[in-house]
Formats: C-alpha cells, sequence, structure tokens
C-alpha cells in the first residue's frame, strides 16, 4: 500500500475541510454536511494504512444509528449525538485534511512543479 494519499482523496478532504471552516450552522450540521457533501465518496484504498484507520473511525462514528423514515443513517446518527463526539469528528475531519496535505504523493503534487 502507498504512502501517499491520491489527488481525488486529498481533493475531497480539503473541500470538506474548507466547508467546515466557511459555513454557517452547529457544529453538527457542518460535519454532517462535509461528510456527505464530500467524504462518504472516498474509499478506503485512497488512503494510506495509518489514515484509512482514522477514516474507518470517522465513519463508523457517523454510522451508529439506523437509517429512519426520514433521514439517512448519517443525519439520524448526528441528531443523537453527544457534542463530545461530534467534536471528535470535526477533529477527524480536519486532521484527516492535513494528514492529506502532508501525504500527496509528489509525482502528482503541482505545489511542487517549477
Amino acid at each position: 500500500m502507498s504512502q501517499y494519499v491520491n489527488c481525488y482523496a486529498r481533493g475531497k478532504f480539503s473541500e470538506a475541510r474548507g466547508y467546515m471552516a466557511k459555513s454557517s450552522g452547529s457544529l453538527k450540521d457542518r460535519v454532517g454536511g462535509a461528510y456527505l457533501g464530500w467524504l462518504f465518496v472516498v474509499r478506503d484504498d485512497d488512503l494510506p494504512d495509518d489514515l484509512r484507520v482514522d477514516f474507518q473511525t470517522l465513519k463508523a462514528l457517523l454510522t451508529t444509528e439506523p437509517p429512519d423514515r426520514w433521514r439517512g443513517s448519517v443525519d439520524a446518527t448526528l441528531a443523537k449525538m453527544h457534542w463530545r463526539k461530534v467534536r471528535k469528528c470535526a477533529d477527524l475531519i480536519v486532521t484527516l485534511a492535513d494528514d492529506a496535505d502532508r501525504r500527496i504523493d509528489p509525482v502528482f503534487d503541482y505545489r511542487s512543479a517549477a
């Protein structure tokens, strides 16, 4: 497995972090929006093993409740989630985005082009 994050996943995490920073609304709304808007499409194999574990933790935290008639699993989970867990999810999103920025494959990193 590669030690790098692919460009697709890096972009998704970057967009999610930006959304959480710039959007209004409660932290629950921003975490849910970041995950459903960008991160649910990221696959585990888009990430190196060490980041994959944190991403799987995030997914598990956000999907503990089953979907109901009006909401999907993420929204149902967030509705019942304690603020400390919401904060943990937000921290995981930001940390994963920061780690993805540092771990982009240098072959595809436009920032290193001269």
